[in-house]
């Protein structure tokens, strides 16, 4: 996604795929579906491998296939954005998101609102950090971000919080599916939830540029 003109759009040879987020999904990338089991230590795959845990002993989603094909835009990849999160890599381009003196680049919705009055300062995302040109990128082209507005700032210190997945229950030791949760790694129900994103805390925030809402 390099190439985009900071203030103005996009281009105008780029092509429409040059546009996609690294961290999204394509069409030839599916969710694995392998055999889970309630184990004494939680859930658990039957036939689990090293792999399937990340540094605390949480399980992860896994995923098959190559990633090409047409963009899934409402899937987001569990293993890039994982990957793009701890290593401060751009969600766009999986190059090196820009960092200054002040921090690594964010891009985010714009969620101010009145009783939350050093917003954004320890806000938790699932959005890994950006590069200047792809936050450029996203806030012309992404038709979410143009509903919501953007926020572009620096953050000193992004700490891994937690994990976004599923929370399964047991019914006679067979793993049930529950709903969405998002919980902190010392949360006891964290050895329950299957991982598909990485949350990260955002402190010592500095705000850049706000844009209120589009039109669309």
């Amino acid at each position: 996604m390099t190439g985009a003109v900071l203030g103005g759009g996009v281009e105008p040879n780029r092509r429409l795929d040059d546009l996609v987020p690294w961290v999204v999904a394509r069409a030839g990338e599916q969710r694995a579906d392998p055999l889970l089991v309630i184990t004494s230590r939680g859930l658990a795959y039957a036939d689990e491998t090293p792999y399937d845990r990340d540094d605390h002993g949480t399980l992860w989603a896994r995923w098959t296939g190559r990633c090409e094909g047409r963009p899934q835009m409402a899937n987001v990849h569990s293993a890039r954005q994982r990957r793009a999160i701890r290593q401060s890599l751009c969600q766009g381009c999986r190059q090196p998101a820009d960092r200054d003196e002040n921090g690594v680049l964010w891009l985010v919705e714009d969620a101010r609102t009145g009783s939350w009055e050093d917003w954004p300062e320890q806000m938790i995302t699932m959005h890994p950090p950006t590069c200047l040109p792809c936050s450029d990128t996203a806030r012309h082209n992404c038709p979410h971000l143009k509903r919501t507005g953007t926020v572009l700032m620096r953050v000193q210190h992004p700490e891994l919080a937690g994990i976004r997945g599923h929370l399964y229950g047991s019914s006679r030791g067979v793993p049930e599916r529950g709903g969405i949760v998002e919980v902190e790694y010392s949360d006891p129900r964290c050895r329950f939830v299957l991982a598909e994103h990485l949350l990260v805390a955002l402190a010592g925030c500095t705000i850049l540029e706000a844009h209120a809402e589009g039109t669309l």
